[in-house]
Order: C-alpha cells, then structure tokens, then sequence
C-alpha cells in the first residue's frame, strides 16, 4: 500500500486488497464501490460484516446482491487497475467518518460508513434494498466500538 494508507488501520488495508482481488477476478480494470463492499465483506470475522450483522444484513445476502449487479452491468476495458472517482469518494467520505468519531486511523467500519454516506450507484442500491441507513449504521459503529473496542 501506498503511503496516502498510512492512517488505514491492517483491516482496512485487507479490505482494500480484497476489493482489488474481487476487481482482478472479473477481469475489471478498475476498483469501483462495489468491490471495496465486497472486499469489507469478504470474512466473516471482519468489522465491516459484524457491524451489518448488528444492523441485521447477512454479509452473504450483501455479496450476492452486489456481485450479480457486477456481473451484469460492469464493462470489461483495459488499462491500470485503479479507484473509480465513486470510491476515491468513498475513502474520502470514510476520512471525514473517522474525523467525525475523533478517529486517527480509517479502519473498515469508517469505510462501511463511507459507503453508505455515499448514497449513489449499485452499492447503496443494494444498502437501501437490505434497510441499511446512515445513521443506524453509526450507531452500530458506536455501540460495537463501546463493547469491543473496536
């Protein structure tokens, strides 16, 4: 990872990995939104995939929603495997929820935030479809920061 993800906590980082792996493995040249949700919800033990538990969204219903829209609309091009300007948004949006907990490090939860706050496009189709909001989500943000020091 570059040195611009130096304040990104080692389940961030994964995360990140994981959505260029799921980006690789359909052949995209790009890594958009939906592959960093997928990449947060690419373990079961991660933070992003307790936080939606908490919320009551099964990681495996988020994965196959956004993974069947991936393979229907994406478009296959060439060229360097690179953020989108929608998930560079993404990260600056999980910045400013880091920022606005009081938090020195992005970890994959201000990156579910990021996510959602975003409000746009395939990923918060699917968030909506499955009654993920904003809000609640923060709060679940806060009460599993309170009970396990996340």
């Amino acid at each position: 990872m570059s040195d611009r993800f130096d304040t990104f906590t080692d389940g961030a980082k994964r995360a990140l990995v994981r959505a260029q792996t799921e980006a690789l493995r359909r052949r995209h040249t790009h890594i958009g939104p939906e592959h960093l949700l997928l990449g947060l919800t690419g373990s079961d033990a991660g933070t992003a995939a307790r936080i939606l538990t908490a919320l009551g969204v099964d990681r495996h219903h988020v994965r196959r929603a956004v993974a069947g829209a991936l393979d229907r609309s994406q478009v296959r091009v060439s060229g360097a495997l690179r953020l989108t300007p929608r998930a560079k948004r993404v990260i600056a949006l999980a910045v400013a929820e880091a920022d606005r907990l009081r938090d020195r490090h992005i970890g994959p939860e201000h990156l579910l935030l990021g996510l959602v706050a975003a409000g746009e496009g395939v990923v918060a189709g699917v968030l909506t479809r499955l009654g993920v909001e904003l809000e609640p989500a923060r709060a679940a943000v806060r009460r599993r920061r309170a009970g396990s020091g996340l």
